[in-house]
């Protein structure tokens, strides 16, 4: 499994929180012979590691040894290992080059927990001795970061049951679409905005000073700045998504200047009729020609031909087509990003310490949604 498949799984994450339990239940097991003096039951601790780091458990992404080591003294000695001639070894790594990875990513959080394992199994040695106030600091400082990173998980899971619940578009509707949801594309330095705050709609954005780098033409956007006659809200005043992300924006010089670091929002396509006063068009918004529709019904309205084939001609009408728009009043929470899709792998450098994982974002690499007309 590659390092960007383990990072849309969240299995390091999740291997971080079974340890971290673990953790908890082993704490306690010691405190409980401490207490007993019952320090031949220390012996079970063998088996409890053993099944705590069992493939069935860690899926062979770890590798745990353990085993006794005769003393100096006892150099010349051939009889039964124990307590009173030998003491533990014990080595605890990570097997996988790609866990590797995502460790450093994740600022040694699994390495952490595997030192703090290694510390407390060292009471097999001296059973009396305490475990270091600063080992179970540490221990609870690990787990508390991997809970936090688990809640926000959950979270996220919570509202992606949210949208399954809410009205959804028909699966004939959901059958036009060229790709499998609508499209936000941005330059990757404004990804760390999105994932705190969502999609926010263009005015917000550049009269709060949120916007890194834009990537969008002044004079279209100068077009925009105009009031539809649905609503009767400023074009400026929505968040902007392309019914197909390959379209005349993608050939436009801002953004070929940077396409290397272009990235692509994919939006969960039931955005459309769970966001009110969400509107659509049948056209880039910046043109006069282009209509604006509210009704579901209206979709048919779209050129969806155009639209599958994901090809334009040299005039004007088929550019315009190819640009047809969702627009979402104000804002889309960042629940609704199903998936990032970004051009190569060089890219994802910029955007896994942003933890798009814990919020369920999947990242995908696929040059195809790149390439020009």
């Amino acid at each position: 499994m590659t390092i960007l498949n383990k990072y849309n799984d969240n299995s390091y994450m999740l291997l971080c929180n079974y340890l971290s339990e673990s953790l908890r239940e082993i704490q306690t097991f010691i405190k409980s012979i401490r207490k007993s003096k019952e320090y031949a039951r220390i012996t079970e601790l063998e088996n409890i590691y053993k099944e705590t780091f069992s493939y069935a458990n860690t899926r062979g992404e770890l590798y745990l040894k353990m085993e006794r080591i005769l003393s100096p003294h006892y150099l010349s000695f051939n009889g039964e290992l124990d307590r009173g001639n030998s003491s533990w070894f014990i080595s605890i790594k990570i097997q996988k080059k790609s866990l590797n990875n995502l460790d450093k990513i994740y600022n040694k959080l699994l390495s952490g927990l595997l030192r703090i394992y290694k510390k407390i199994f060292s009471v097999l040695n001296n059973p009396d001795t305490e475990i270091m106030e600063g080992t179970l600091k540490k221990h609870e400082e690990l787990i508390a970061g991997v809970n936090l990173k688990m809640n926000e998980f959950l979270e996220s899971a919570k509202d992606k049951t949210v949208i399954n619940e809410r009205e959804k578009l028909t699966s004939e509707e959901i059958k036009n679409l060229p790709y499998n949801g609508f499209y936000h594309m941005t330059h990757v330095s404004n990804l760390e905005t999105i994932l705190n705050y969502g999609l926010l709609s263009h005015k917000t954005v550049h009269s709060n000073e949120m916007i890194k780098r834009d990537i969008s033409n002044n004079k279209i956007q100068e077009l925009r700045n105009r009031i539809e006659k649905v609503y009767g809200r400023n074009i400026q005043d929505y968040v902007p998504l392309y019914i197909n992300p390959m379209n005349p924006m993608m050939n436009s010089n801002k953004v070929m200047e940077v396409i290397d670091n272009i990235v692509l929002m994919e939006i969960i396509p039931h955005v459309l009729v769970q966001k009110k006063k969400t509107l659509f068009s049948d056209g880039n918004a910046s043109t006069k020609e282009t209509n604006f529709y509210k009704d579901q019904a209206k979709l048919e309205n779209i050129n969806w031909k155009l639209l599958q084939e994901g090809k334009w001609v040299e005039d004007a009408e088929s550019k315009r087509i190819m640009c047809s728009e969702v627009l979402v009043p104000t804002n889309i929470e960042v629940y609704y990003i199903q998936k990032i899709i970004v051009k190569s792998e060089a890219i994802l450098k910029n955007i896994f310490p942003l933890f798009p994982n814990h919020k369920g974002i999947f990242i995908e690499i696929n040059s195809e949604y790149f390439r020009t007309n």
